[in-house]
């Protein structure tokens, strides 16, 4: 039995197993227990000269053993080519902090995709423009332009990115009010169904207002007398000059387009809205009145439209009364009882009804808080532990507290509430509203969250709903350029392109034409003069 027998058994079974059969052996086996004289001398303990000399063993290469003299050992080893690295051209590095080393032939780390392109950044940028950086922005300073990431307003489950910011694009949301129109064969395709979005749920609430930017803005040189004498000589004579008119009037603000009115009242003694109803017609006649009118004054006509006559237009109403602000419900009001010698609270009574009716006065009523107010967290928590109790935790839903919050709240500390409600209840405020209220009242009521949420977001979904689908609702399409233009255009045409994958001037190109189109692109025209 050798060494290996003794420790492992005798064929290799296992650690100190016995062999087969029994340990020891049945009857005993020859040689066992061992004799004396076993193990057999001489020989054993190894005696001097064992092991074997042999040429080469231990080796006597230079540099084995390691010496005290250093490591690695001088001479080499392992003695492999290139190593140590040392002695590799590029390594270490000779340019003071520099790192990851130029790379040379043979140097160290490898060449093959390594440093990554781009890396280190040059001085003041990151990610370096368009040298493939992280995050993977395609060109461009970090943070990223306006409309990029993140979205105006904030995000929650999925921000929606521009075309080359990061992350890419997501599908876009469809129409969170409910299906669109059928599509005809020349409309665009829906995207999918996907939640509004919404501010981080982790980020703090804050009482910073988003900036909006309108397309038109003031123009300047302005002379008010020269563009009255344009306005004239497009309009007198034999045909008229749409181009001219579109210049002029979709690229002047509404307080400029006031004071080219008088002007053109005091240089010619005609009034110049006549004028331009006995020379326009159609949709270009009706976009042009529009821009002419004073902001209160539209919109108390779209309210007026909207109200009288058989039916009611409860889409231009809530859109209306449930997205402006105090000042602007407050304006729209008087101009309403100077226009039509009427009250707007007994018309919307008459003409509205249940809890959508109460919650359409109390908009009127301009009770909202300002947006300037402070976020109170502690009132943002009870108001969702209220919504809450009203309509989740019992059967059947206390409607008044819902309309109570919905239309006092400012809109910021609206947006904190539903931050809270999510926190507290893993819930969204759009899915309450779904599964608790019902028709015009449950519109509503998601449009005031849309708006805290992200108001230019919800004007471009507005827009999209008035081109998609068989026709175009002309009307519509008309009030949501005029009423947005000076205000907040340039964050829904951003919107609009985030969730469409299409600028919003193309959309209004293929749908609608001639001068009518023309004016409409003029207003949501870029910034620049």
């Amino acid at each position: 039995m050798n060494n290996s027998d003794k420790m492992y058994g005798q064929g290799g079974i296992g650690f100190n197993a016995p062999p087969p059969g029994g340990y020891p052996p049945p009857g005993g086996a020859p040689g066992y227990p061992p004799q004396p004289g076993y193990p057999p001398q001489p020989g054993y303990p190894p005696q001097a000269g064992y092991p074997p000399q042999q040429p080469g063993y231990p080796p006597q290469q230079p540099g084995y053993p390691p010496q005290q003299s250093g490591y690695p050992p001088q001479g080499g080893y392992p003695p492999q080519p290139g190593y140590p690295p040392q002695q590799q051209p590029g390594y270490p590095p000779q340019q003071p902090g520099a790192y990851p080393p130029p790379q040379q032939p043979g140097g160290y780390p490898p060449p093959a995709g390594y440093p990554p392109a781009g890396y280190p950044p040059p001085s003041g940028a990151y990610p370096p423009p368009g040298q493939g950086g992280y995050p993977p922005h395609q060109g461009g300073a970090y943070p990223p332009a306006p409309g990029g990431y993140p979205p105006q307003g904030g995000y929650h489950q999925h921000p929606p990115q521009a075309a080359g910011g990061f992350p890419p694009p997501q599908p876009a949301p469809s129409n969170p009010y409910g299906a669109a129109p059928p599509a005809a064969a020349h409309s665009k395709p829906e995207p999918p169904v996907q939640q509004i979005a919404s501010m981080s749920l982790n980020s703090a609430p804050t009482t910073q207002l988003p900036k909006y930017t309108g397309t038109v803005v003031p123009f300047s040189p302005f002379d008010k007398e020269k563009d009255a004498q344009g306005m004239r000589g497009a309009m007198k004579g034999l045909g008229t000059n749409e181009k001219e008119i579109i210049g002029i009037l979709c690229k002047r603000t509404n307080e400029q387009r006031q004071q080219i009115k008088l002007s053109f009242k005091q240089c010619f003694g005609r009034d110049m809205i006549k004028d331009l109803k006995s020379e326009l017609s159609g949709d270009f006649e009706r976009v042009i009145l529009a821009i002419m009118m004073p902001s209160a004054d539209y919109d108390a006509e779209c309210l007026r439209k909207a109200i009288k006559g058989l039916g009611t237009n409860d889409n231009a109403l809530i859109e209306i009364l449930c997205s402006r602000t105090n000042e602007e419900l407050e304006a729209a009001k008087a101009s309403y009882k100077t226009m039509f010698k009427r009250d707007l609270e007994s018309d919307i009574r008459s003409d509205t009804s249940g809890d959508y009716g109460r919650l359409m006065n109390q908009m009127q009523n301009a009770c909202r808080d300002p947006d300037s107010t402070p976020i109170d967290l502690a009132k943002a928590k009870a108001d969702a532990q209220a919504i809450y109790t009203a309509g989740e935790k019992k059967l059947g839903t206390d409607e008044e507290t819902f309309r109570r919050i919905f239309a006092t709240r400012s809109w910021p500390q609206l947006n904190a509430m539903f931050q809270q409600y999510h926190q507290m209840y893993h819930k969204d405020i759009e899915s309450v509203l779904s599964g608790e209220l019902s028709a015009n009242f449950k519109r509503a009521m998601q449009v005031i969250a849309h708006c805290a949420r992200d108001k230019p977001d919800y004007f471009a979904v507005r827009l999209h709903d008035s081109m998609a689908g068989m026709g175009t609702d002309e009307d519509t399409l008309t009030r949501l350029v005029v009423s947005r233009c000076e205000k907040d255009m340039v964050q829904v045409k951003q919107r609009f392109q985030q969730r469409y994958h299409k600028s919003l001037e193309k959309w209004i190109e293929e749908d609608v034409g001639g001068d009518y189109k023309r004016a409409l692109i003029a207003l949501c025209g870029s910034v620049t003069r």
